[in-house]
Order: C-alpha cells, then sequence, then structure tokens
C-alpha cells in the first residue's frame, strides 16, 4: 500500500472513533478527568465497585480492568440512529488471562479493541498500558524493521512513565497504612518496595538508547527478522512486515496486549512463533485480548472466551472448543424452558376458558367468577422462566425485581394497553427467545461451461523482482547445502511446472518471501513471467481475490460516500438491482449492509463484497490469496462448505491449516532457499509435521 493509503486508512479510523465519541456522552467528561488526573487535581469519578472508574478513589485493582454499562454507538450521517454495537455490556479483563473475542463480522470486535488502546472507554483504568496490533500491514515509506520498532518507542516510554508513575503512587499510599513495628505487615512493605524499585528502573531505563537498541533487535530476531533489519518495510513480504508488528508486542511489554487477526499473512514458522509470543506475554503478567479465526490457534492458547453477541460480552472459561459446548448447554437450557413455560400458559388458558364457560352461580355469583377470572388472568401474566441462564431457580430476592422475564408483566405498560392477550403471549416469548444472528452464507453459483481438459498449465516458469546486487546476496546467503539445488539471481522461482485440472481444488504452501502471491499473479493473468509459459484453456475466466484487495477497496472509493450497492452498480451497469442485491445476499450481506458506506464495514463485511464482486464476473477459476483473512470463525466454516459444494476450478494461497484441511485438495509448496515447487503427497498434515509444533 502506497503512503497515501496509508493516510486514507488512519483517516477513516480516526473517522470511526470520532463517530463512538460525538455518540457517548460519557467521552468528554472522561477526557477531562484524565486532564485533571495528570494535572494531580481532586477529581473523581464513578464509585464503589466500579473497578476502573475509581480514578481518584483508587477502587481499581492493579493489573484488572472491570467496567459496567459498556456503550458503543457509531453517529449516523443521515442524522438517523447509529449503528450501536455495545449497549450496557461488563468488560472485565484479568492478568495474566489470554481472551479471545469471537463474534460475527461487523458486531465491533476491532472497534473494541481500537477504543481500548485509544483510551476512550471511560472509566476503563488509565494507568494500565495498551498495544494495539492491527489487521492492516501498512509498510511506513522508507523505514526499516528496526527504524520502525524504534519510532514506536517514544510513544510507548511517555505511556509508560505515566503508567508507572499512577502505580508507584498508589503502592506508596499503600506502604503509609501499613504498621512498621509488625511482622505481617513488614513482609508486605519489603514486596511493595521491591514492586517500587522495579517500576522506577522500568522508566529510568527506557532512556537507554543502547539498550533499547539491543532489545528491539532481539525482538526481531525472535521472529527471525534478523537478516531483513535494515531492509525497507515496503520491500518485505506482507508475512515479514506482519511479523515486524508483532515484534512491538515482545519489545514494548505492556500490561495489554491486543492483537486483532495477528494470523494475517504470516507463514507456518511465524505461526509457532505467534504461540511463543502469546505465552511469553502471559508468562510475564500481560492481558492479552485476541481476534482471530483460526480455530487451532485459539485452542491452543485462550484461556477464556469473550462472545461480543447482541450488543453485550459474554464470558466463558476455556478455550474455543470448550466455548461451543458451554453455548449448545445454553442453547438446550433456554429451549427446555421456553417449552416448560409454554405448557404452563397453555394450561392456564385453559383454566381460563373453562371459567369463562362455567354458568353464572346466583346471588352474586358473577362477581365471584368475575374475581376468580381475573385472579387466573393475574397468574397468567405473572408466569416467566422459573430458572436463570446459570439453571439457578429463579426468586424475587437474588433477581432484584418480582417480575419475571418472559412473563406478560416484563412488558412496559403503554405496550400491554394496546395489544390483545394473544400478542402479548406472543411478545413475552419473543423477549426470552434466542435473537436471530444475520445468515452466514456463501453461494457460488456453478460454473456452466466445461473443458474436458486442464485450465492451467505452467510450463518452465521463473519469476523474480530482486536487483542484481540483492539477487547475489541472497544466493550467497542462501542454505543449499542439504539439495545442492539453487535458483537463477535474482528469481523467486524458476522451473515450475504445474498442471490445473478442471473442478481441482490446488493450494500453495511456503514461507514468506517464497513467491506464492506472485505465483498467483502469474496463473491470474496479471502479470507475466520473466521465463517459460503459461497456458490458460480457450474463453477460460478467472477470478482473482488479492490478499489486500479489502485495503485496496477503501482506497479507491475514499473520496465519496460509496456504498457496496452503488459500487457494484457502477462495476455492472447492465446487471439489475435486483441481481445485485440477490449476489449480494448470497455472501451474507443484508439489504441494510448494501446499502452502508463502505468506509463503515467491517474487513469481514468489505471482504464479502470483494468475493460478490469476483462472482458477478461468472468465474470458471477462483484464484485466492488469503482469503479468511478478515472473516469470522463461523464464516470461514460457511466459506469451506460454499466452496466444497461450487463446481468451479480453485486455487489458493492459506496458512490456515483448518481452512486447507477442510477443503481436502492437492498441496504444493515453494521451497524458498531451492526456488522449486513440489507437490505434498500427505497434504497438509504432512507438512505440519516438518516443522517442530
Amino acid at each position: 500500500m502506497s503512503t497515501t493509503s496509508t493516510e486514507q486508512l488512519s483517516s477513516i479510523i480516526e473517522t470511526q472513533l470520532q463517530s463512538l465519541d460525538d455518540t457517548d456522552c460519557l467521552a468528554s467528561a472522561w477526557a477531562d478527568a484524565l486532564d485533571a488526573a495528570n494535572q494531580q487535581a481532586n477529581v473523581s469519578w464513578g464509585g464503589r465497585g466500579k473497578g476502573g472508574r475509581g480514578l481518584a478513589r483508587r477502587t481499581f485493582q492493579p493489573h484488572n480492568a472491570s467496567l459496567e454499562n459498556v456503550r458503543l454507538e457509531y453517529v449516523s450521517e443521515s442524522g438517523l440512529p447509529g449503528k450501536v454495537l455495545l449497549d450496557g455490556a461488563h468488560l472485565k479483563l484479568g492478568a495474566p488471562r489470554v481472551y479471545a473475542l469471537v463474534g460475527r463480522n461487523g458486531c465491533g470486535k476491532s472497534t473494541l479493541l481500537r477504543r481500548i488502546d485509544a483510551g476512550k472507554i471511560p472509566g476503563f483504568p488509565p494507568h494500565l498500558t495498551s498495544l494495539y496490533i492491527p489487521q492492516e500491514v501498512v509498510p511506513e515509506g522508507t523505514k526499516t524493521p528496526l527504524e520502525y520498532l524504534l519510532s514506536h518507542h517514544e510513544a510507548f516510554i511517555r505511556q509508560t512513565k505515566s503508567a508507572n508513575s499512577s502505580q508507584i503512587e498508589q503502592l506508596e499510599e499503600e506502604l503509609e497504612k501499613l504498621d512498621m513495628t509488625s511482622e505481617k505487615d513488614a513482609e508486605k512493605m519489603e514486596s511493595i518496595c521491591e514492586e517500587i524499585s522495579v517500576l522506577e528502573g522500568e522508566s529510568e531505563g527506557a532512556h537507554d538508547f543502547e539498550v533499547t537498541r539491543r532489545k528491539a533487535q532481539d525482538a526481531l530476531a525472535f521472529f527471525e527478522m534478523n537478516k531483513n533489519m535494515h531492509v525497507p518495510m515496503k520491500r518485505l513480504s506482507g508475512g515479514d512486515r506482519k511479523k515486524v508488528i508483532l515484534a512491538c508486542a515482545l519489545f514494548c511489554r505492556t500490561d495489554i496486549v491486543l492483537l486483532d487477526e495477528p494470523t494475517n499473512y504470516i507463514d507456518i514458522s511465524g505461526l509457532l512463533q505467534l504461540r511463543q509470543l502469546i505465552s511469553e506475554c502471559s508468562n510475564r503478567g500481560s492481558i492479552v485480548v485476541l481476534v482471530s479465526h483460526d480455530v487451532d490457534l485459539i485452542n491452543d492458547v485462550a484461556t477464556d472466551i469473550i462472545h461480543f453477541y447482541n450488543q453485550s460480552l459474554k464470558y466463558y472459561p476455556g478455550n474455543y472448543r470448550d466455548f461451543k459446548a458451554y453455548k449448545l448447554q445454553n442453547d438446550l437450557h433456554t429451549l427446555r424452558e421456553n417449552a416448560a413455560l409454554e405448557k404452563k400458559r397453555d394450561s392456564m388458558m385453559q383454566t381460563i376458558d373453562n371459567l369463562k364457560k362455567q354458568p353464572v352461580p346466583k346471588r352474586g355469583g358473577a362477581k365471584k367468577k368475575g374475581r376468580a377470572i381475573e385472579s387466573a388472568k393475574k397468574k397468567l401474566e405473572k408466569q416467566g422462566l422459573t430458572r436463570d441462564e446459570k439453571g439457578h431457580r429463579w426468586s424475587a430476592q437474588t433477581a432484584g425485581s418480582g417480575i419475571r422475564p418472559g412473563s406478560i408483566n416484563s412488558l412496559d405498560a403503554a405496550t400491554r394497553g394496546k395489544m390483545s392477550r394473544s400478542d402479548l403471549l406472543k411478545s413475552a416469548q419473543l423477549s426470552i427467545a434466542p435473537v436471530p444472528d444475520k445468515a452466514v452464507q456463501f453461494v457460488f453459483r456453478n460454473a456452466s461451461s466445461t473443458w474436458g481438459e486442464p485450465l492451467i498449465m505452467a510450463m518452465d516458469v521463473g519469476h523474480g523482482y530482486a536487483s542484481d546486487e540483492a539477487a547475489s546476496h541472497e544466493t550467497s546467503g542462501a542454505d543449499t547445502t542439504r539439495t545442492g539445488i539453487v535458483k537463477k539471481p535474482g528469481f523467486l522461482f524458476d522451473c515450475v511446472d504445474l498442471c490445473i485440472d478442471e473442478g481441482s481444488t490446488t493450494n500453495i504452501l511456503g514461507s514468506n518471501g517464497a513467491g506464492k502471491s506472485t505465483l498467483l499473479r502469474l496463473l491470474a493473468k496479471k502479470e507475466q513471467p520473466l521465463e517459460g509459459k503459461i497456458h490458460h484453456a480457450s474463453n477460460v475466466n478467472v477470478g482473482y481475490f488479492d490478499q489486500h484487495v479489502v485495503d485496496e477497496l477503501i482506497e479507491s472509493q475514499s473520496d465519496r460516500a460509496t456504498t457496496a450497492l452503488s459500487l457494484l452498480t457502477e462495476r455492472f451497469p447492465k446487471k439489475s438491482e435486483q441481481d445485485i442485491r440477490g449476489e449480494l445476499t448470497a455472501f451474507g450481506l443484508s439489504p441494510k449492509q448494501a446499502l452502508t458506506n463502505i468506509k463503515f464495514l467491517s474487513g469481514g463485511e468489505r471482504s464479502r463484497l470483494c468475493l460478490a464482486t469476483l462472482m458477478l464476473g461468472n468465474p470458471q477459476v477462483l484464484i485466492m490469496d488469503e482469503p479468511t483473512s478478515h472473516l469470522d470463525v463461523e464464516s470461514v466454516e460457511a466459506l469451506v462448505y460454499g466452496l466444497k459444494k461450487w463446481n468451479g476450478t480453485l486455487i489458493l494461497v492459506s496458512h490456515d491449516a483448518n481452512f486447507i484441511r477442510s477443503l481436502d485438495g492437492n498441496c504444493y509448496v515453494i521451497i524458498k532457499e531451492e526456488g522449486k515447487i513440489r507437490r505434498i503427497p500427505g497434504g497438509i498434515d504432512s507438512y505440519l509435521k516438518t516443522f517442530r509444533l
């Protein structure tokens, strides 16, 4: 991405954060409270038991955050009510835990992480330092990886000094309250003094440039980037640039590490290094919040799951596998409770009908009958769920209210007065029924043409970009002692022979910088090889999904308010609006999302838009470079289902082992040192065995 696109992307993110500020009535008050606190003013925020809301009262825990009634809402450009992401949510983070934040695309996961890192959530503990690792991999001009890390160090120093100063003040206050003559307090005093000494040492050590430089070099070496330490970022592959950004998390050592799709673009060895990084952060006491579509990674590292759903945050212990089991139990519990409640209501309705059919007795019997019917109606209105979400029996004392969830009385009086009893019962049932989520689907229309021959054939293909000087340096530094095979100077690969049969699935594997994306561009006719030939079947239509297409979509449409519908209408003028809306729906974009400004769509939603754009061109071959990068876990599962049902030809590059395994296609690997392509008979699992897991 260019410098212009970097500025445009930053501008869009800033616009989104500003939109949240405009709808948060507490944001300005919280900013004023932080400014006053920095000036040593007497300031109060929140009260007892509010966790991070006790700024001057010191009610927050040193390494934890707990905030109630968190609200996030985008302001609408049209003046209509904006999109609410969170409403009355409880945000709680404890150290040292690894939280996996899961939820559908567009629910607000990335926005929440950015909001935490910007310190814009009212009441969030200001003494906790944070680092946000974004999804986007944007090179910064001519900076090298080492310069990139050092440039981020200045902001980290300021953040660390402020955080350490706040913690030292709290520890000194605790120290003054202790009794020096008490043996029990003496041990605690010694511990506090040691902690103060460590914090002061960190603040003083931040000024030592040589120490800082050495730590930055060590962080890059951890991700095996020491050879490229002085190479400009713009010349590195997407995976290598991602590793440089991840190295910041190891280098800065913040209290909270926010990882937004950290697996994007990195290879298998990078995934192993990422696991080690998360383990290192957890061991040093940091809180890690992870957003990822990689099920294997979440199952390996997560200690807790945060489910971002229905404008709320729900917490589950364990990894993603445990979360699915808990969620299934909760769904079954809800179904059983609803069925039992419906059975009781049917019985009560039958009782009321029987009372109405009884003859009216003489001498005041009409009043008695009326009172009996009204009494039965009141019991019906009070009837609700008998157990809560955890399966505990409901009681007014524990619930703090005499109104049961799911009862007619839980509806407001104005609503009850305008509805019939049957409508009231339906509304009460809807109030406890699971909220229907948007459809997660990818419907690929089948290819109609058949050739009966290979669609793409690569014959003795070679390609590269490096200059002669860089190429000679790369060749001299390559380890070829095992095979004696070398690639031509300046080439990423050579002597590549590949046959793509109709209806097949082909996976291209390899390390970052091996040339996987370059090979896909050659097969998609985006570039011509320096040597060899690539033959395509007659009239075959190839659709190409670039790994950066989602970011480029913002860049191309940043100067105007473009919606998904208007974009596709402009690109496909011969298509009717009904056809375009149908294609968007086929890829999980609702009518409301079709009319939403593209810059306010999530990465996953923009990814769906790009796939819908490809399919409107009726391709018989889909070439996809990292198609799962911006999708959530359930969307990846739906993408696998859609691609397996499609009868076209698929060529893809991905480092998501579970995704590749599910598609079950032919696997090839480009060996970086040799510049040659090899077939892997055992598939992705056989390839993974070559790494030390």
